[in-house]
């Protein structure tokens, strides 16, 4: 690498780094990607493994995010079928603010009505079909242990989900490798190269390597790379929130996936769904210490999750000892110390607010919108077209 110059520089091999890194590349751009440790090793390698098609967005009209959603899972089904299956949902409905069926019913008619094109170009077996609200009767019948206490009904829908997580990710990496996609694991970044008032490359395993362009897609860590070229960014990339899921050694409790509410928790919610024979439950949230950027899940956490999953799903009847395994990543939390998401992704231009020109860094909250966001990114740092 010392030798050469790139048009670009991705740092951070997650999901969104490695799919700007093939975008780029599939543009044209000569790209190098570079990753601490392996692809996909932090929040991509922990994530839920569901690409969400936009739902949630329709709650409250935020019809942007739903098309992005829709779009993006759409373009991980048509590029890798193979790698994607269907999976079924059901919310049980209580008439308790938004989760009602009335409200359900206008969803799923929005969603037909903005969604046409669901399924354009995907495979026959693999299109996702419309969500629809159930009777309390049906309800019980897909999930027998659902409380009949005020029961009105349910919602059942569709999402996307990624069994092999890694498979994907090896997948785009190859496909990346073709498309001409320079990838270098275990090669940390140390800093940032920089001269009159630009970004001119970075210093990675001992070595620099010159870019025209640099982006960094490498999550909590791009605060610490950008204090020593812009000090005044890092406030705006967000703060270290831990996120995790615990695969358990439990059978799913209904036929489908389920969403929950959890009991005394204010909008608190948790999906159960099979997977690697046995229930994949997420998502839950702690916050990071001030300066700390940890991925490690304490036992504490574990045990109160697994209480939450319980009080929403006494039929589950999770042990600590039925965890099989535990994934977990670093994700943006709007406040330090704090476990509220960023609500929006942020494409952060240096050279645009004062700092130093040639360097953006991403701050990215869902896995699902990774392609429409690398475009977004591309589309700033090369003009139109990527």
């Amino acid at each position: 690498m010392q030798n050469e110059t790139f048009d670009l520089i991705v740092v951070g091999g997650g999901i969104h780094g490695l799919i700007i890194g093939l975008t780029a590349a599939e543009a044209g751009h000569r790209t190098l990607l570079l990753e601490q440790r392996q692809l996909a090793s932090d929040a991509s390698g922990g994530w839920f493994r569901i690409l969400h098609g936009g739902l949630r967005y329709l709650q409250n009209l935020d019809l942007p995010r739903f098309r992005a959603s829709l779009q993006d899972s759409r373009w991980f089904l048509r590029e890798f079928p193979e790698l994607v299956e269907r999976q079924k949902f059901l919310m049980p409905l209580y008439g308790q603010g938004l989760k009602r069926p009335a409200v359900f019913r206008l969803a799923f008619q929005l969603e037909r009505m903005l969604g046409p094109d669901r399924n354009r170009g995907v495979p026959a077996a693999k299109r996702i079909p419309r969500g629809q609200v159930l009777a309390a009767e049906a309800t019980a019948r897909l999930f027998p242990a659902v409380s009949r206490d005020g029961l009105q009904g349910g919602a059942l829908w569709e999402e996307l989900v990624v069994p092999g997580s890694d498979a994907l990710i090896a997948a785009m990496a190859a496909r990346a490798r073709v498309a001409g996609l320079a990838i270098r694991e275990y090669s940390e970044v140390t800093h940032l190269v920089s001269a009159q008032g630009r970004v001119t490359g970075v210093r990675a395993a001992g070595t620099e390597v010159n870019a025209a362009k640099v982006i960094l897609a490498a999550g909590p860590a791009n605060s610490v790379l950008t204090r020593a070229v812009d000090p005044g960014a890092g406030t705006k990339l967000g703060f270290p929130a831990l996120a995790f899921n615990l695969l358990l050694d439990r059978p799913c409790p209904a036929t489908t996936g389920l969403s929950l509410a959890i009991p005394g928790k204010a909008g608190g919610m948790i999906f159960l769904y099979p997977m690697d024979g046995g229930c994949f439950a997420g998502t839950a949230y702690q916050p990071c210490p001030r300066g700390t950027l940890s991925g490690s899940v304490p036992a504490e956490a574990i045990r109160d999750f697994l209480a939450q999953c319980n009080a929403a799903c006494p039929e589950l009847g999770a042990r600590e000892d039925d965890v099989l395994s535990v994934t977990s990543g670093l994700l943006p939390a709007a406040t330090s110390g704090d476990v509220d998401l960023l609500d929006r992704d942020v494409i952060h231009d240096h050279g645009a607010h004062g700092g130093p020109k040639g360097l953006i860094s991403l701050t990215s909250v869902k896995f699902t919108t990774a392609p429409s966001i690398a475009r977004r990114v591309l589309h700033r740092a090369f003009g139109t077209g990527g």
